[in-house]
């Protein structure tokens, strides 16, 4: 199996979005794969096979399973389509209950931030699937 590399990455992670959304699995990124592919009522199928994005989905799965803050930022960016902006005002609101919690938070966001977050990690996963001779 070999993706199209005339695709850039980051349309290749939204129709990974649009994938695992139109799936009946209630799980978090990087763990669909596991589930049974079925496209919910009114779902639309992205134009990538089922075999490239389950090998996107475990590569996902693989490479970020640890970082639940970055799994939350693809699924919030890929999956529901959240602007940049509108990333950077969720996760400052995060950010702001967390002070007020007292909880720790030692981050400030900033859409070149998270655009940084997205682009150093998808650079992580293109390389990931270039070794598994998938992309």
């Amino acid at each position: 199996m070999q993706i199209d590399t005339s695709q850039p990455i980051e349309e290749l992670l939204f129709a990974w979005g649009r994938w695992a959304v139109s799936c009946n699995a209630k799980s978090e990124a990087g763990c669909y794969s596991i589930q049974p592919f079925v496209v919910k009522k009114g779902g639309t199928l992205p134009p990538i096979d089922d075999e490239t994005l389950f090998a996107v989905d475990k590569a996902i799965a693989t490479l970020f399973h640890k970082d639940k803050q970055l799994l939350q930022i693809y699924e919030d960016r890929f999956q529901y389509g959240r602007s940049l902006r509108d990333l950077t005002k969720l996760y400052n609101k995060r950010a702001n209950i967390c002070v007020e919690l007292k909880l720790p938070n030692n981050r400030h966001w900033s859409p070149n931030y998270i655009k940084q977050l997205v682009d150093i990690s998808a650079a992580k996963l293109e390389g990931y699937l270039v070794a598994q001779r998938i992309y």
